[in-house]
C-alpha cells in the first residue's frame, strides 16, 4: 500500500481496490452499492439516436498477473450482486427473533470479502464519481429553488453566473470526506489486495518496467538517456512520481529540477533543456495545475547555473532532436 494510505500505484497513476471503498467512504458506500454502481451501463440511451454519459455507473479494472489489467463490463458484476443478497438474507435469517440487527457486523466483514481482491477502481475516478453522485443539500427549500433556477436558465438561457454560484453554494465537492487512512477491522487487514506494495504495468515494448535496467543518479549526471520513455525506470532512479493529468505546482516543479539536474549535461543552453523536459511530461501525459506544461514555464522552474545560466544561447540548438532520441 502507499505509505499507509489503502491506495496502490498502478503505473503511473494511483488506484483504489474496490475491498478498500466501504472503508474510505466511512461506510457511505457498501458493497452491495458498490456493485450497483459497477453494474451500472456506461451510457443510458434517450430517445433512438442519442446516448448520453450515466453519472451513476462507476468502472473498475481486473488486475490479471500484476502487470497487465483490462476494464471489467459492467455485467460481470451480476453474479456478485447474487452473492451479497445471498449473504444478506442468510445472516439476517440467522439473528435471534428479538435481535435486530444483530448480524450486521459480521455481514460488514463478509461481505466485503465477497468482492474480489485484485479489482480497482481509479481514485481520481472515484472521487469525481463519489462528488457527482451526492450533491450536499446544506437549507430546507435549497433544493426546490435550485431546481426553480435551472428551469429559468433553460427557459431564458439567462443569469448563468447567478447558477454557477448557487451550484458551488449547494453543491459542493464530497472529497473532502473520504479517508483515504481508514481503521480497517482485523479480518480484513492484509486482504484489501492480492499483490504487491507497488504494481507497474507492461511498457510499450512489452516488458514490464520493473525488469527493465536501474538508472543510477551517477549515470543520469553523466547524460543517460532517462527521457527515454522506453528505456527508464522512475521508480528505482528516485524520480519524483507525477500522474498522468493535472499535478500540483509544487509536484511539477520538484519533478522538473530532478530531470533539469538528471539530463542538464547534455544540452548545451536551458531552451533545449526546458524543451526536452516538456517532450517528457507531453509523452507522460503530465500537466501543471493550468494544463499542458509549457517550456517557459519549466524554464522558471529550473535550478540556476545547470547549463551556464539562463542568458547563454537563448536559441535552440539545431542538434535539438538529435540531442533528444539519440542513445
Amino acid at each position: 500500500m502507499n505509505q499507509g494510505r489503502v491506495t496502490v500505484w498502478i503505473g503511473e497513476r494511483e488506484a483504489l481496490p474496490v475491498r478498500a471503498i466501504p472503508y474510505v467512504t466511512s461506510w457511505q458506500e457498501s458493497p452491495d452499492s458498490i456493485v450497483r454502481a459497477l453494474a451500472e451501463p456506461s451510457t443510458i440511451r434517450v430517445g433512438t439516436n442519442l446516448a448520453i454519459h450515466n453519472k451513476h455507473s462507476l468502472v473498475a479494472y481486473l488486475m490479471r498477473d500484476q502487470v497487465r489489467y483490462d476494464p471489467l463490463p459492467a455485467s460481470q458484476w451480476k453474479d456478485s450482486g447474487v452473492s451479497i443478497n445471498s449473504l444478506t438474507k442468510r445472516l439476517m435469517a440467522d439473528e435471534r427473533e428479538e435481535a435486530t440487527d444483530e448480524n450486521h457486523g459480521p455481514w460488514r466483514v463478509a461481505a466485503v470479502l465477497t468482492l474480489p481482491d485484485n479489482v480497482f477502481v481509479w481514485l481520481n475516478e472515484f472521487q469525481s464519481w463519489y462528488s457527482a453522485t451526492r450533491p450536499m443539500i446544506h437549507r430546507d427549500g435549497d433544493s426546490t429553488r435550485m431546481s426553480a433556477l435551472k428551469a429559468e436558465h433553460e427557459r431564458t438561457d439567462s443569469d448563468t453566473q447567478k447558477l454557477d454560484s448557487m451550484e458551488a453554494e449547494l453543491f459542493q465537492t464530497a472529497d473532502d470526506s473520504l479517508c483515504l487512512t481508514p481503521i480497517l477491522p482485523p479480518e480484513i487487514e492484509g486482504k484489501i489486495w492480492r499483490y504487491a506494495e507497488v504494481v507497474v504495468p507492461v511498457a510499450a515494448t512489452g516488458v514490464p518496467f520493473d525488469a527493465l535496467p536501474a538508472v543510477s543518479d551517477s549515470q543520469n549526471a553523466g547524460g543517460n538517456d532517462s527521457d527515454n520513455a522506453e528505456q527508464r525506470n522512475p521508480h528505482a532512479s528516485g524520480e519524483p512520481r507525477l500522474r498522468a493529468g493535472r499535478n500540483s505546482r509544487a509536484a511539477v516543479a520538484k519533478w522538473v529540477a530532478w530531470q533539469a539536474r538528471a539530463t542538464a549535461a547534455k544540452f548545451g543552453n536551458v531552451a533545449d533543456l526546458a524543451e526536452s523536459i516538456r517532450l517528457v511530461a507531453e509523452k507522460w501525459g503530465y500537466e501543471s495545475e493550468r494544463g499542458p506544461m509549457t517550456a517557459p514555464s519549466i524554464t522558471k522552474m529550473i535550478p540556476a547555473g545547470l547549463t551556464g545560466g539562463r542568458g547563454k544561447n537563448r536559441g535552440r540548438s539545431k542538434n535539438m532532436g538529435r540531442l533528444l532520441f539519440e542513445s
